[in-house]
């Protein structure tokens, strides 16, 4: 039998100057896969702007149709995912962030996999912070 041919090549495509994004291209033979790693900024405001600059540079770098989109949001998709219910925080530029960032996902046709996959597993990836004075 003979052994597949496991090389690959590894491009990186874009490096954010703030490190908060990466996107790399992959191929395996004839197939390309682009990768981003996303590191959010905690701010709201910041949030909104970074998430509809990603979108430009997502879709102006990669292929549509192979992309893996992994990293830390700093908002959370479902309020079964955070635990506190972000207690003393800013509801509504939190709201605007997860619709906005739930838009950008419909839009590329993107999925939370860790949800479709345990839709109603409580992992909490947000927890709130209560001030320490």
């Amino acid at each position: 039998m003979q052994r597949p041919n496991s090389a690959f090549t590894f491009k990186c495509l874009l490096v954010d100057p703030n490190g908060r994004v990466v996107i790399a291209k992959i191929k395996f033979g004839e197939e390309e896969l682009f990768l981003t790693s996303v590191y959010a900024p905690c701010d709201s405001q910041q949030q909104l702007s970074f998430i509809q600059n990603l979108g430009i540079n997502v879709v102006s770098k990669t292929n549509t149709s192979k992309r893996i989109i992994t990293g830390d949001w700093n908002t959370t998709l479902q309020s079964i995912d955070k635990r506190g219910g972000g207690r003393g925080g800013r509801p509504s530029c939190e709201t605007s962030c997860r619709n906005s960032l739930l838009n950008f996902m419909e839009e590329l046709g993107f999925e939370d996999a860790f949800r479709a996959l345990r839709p109603k597993m409580k992992a909490y990836i947000y927890e709130s912070k209560t001030s320490q004075n």
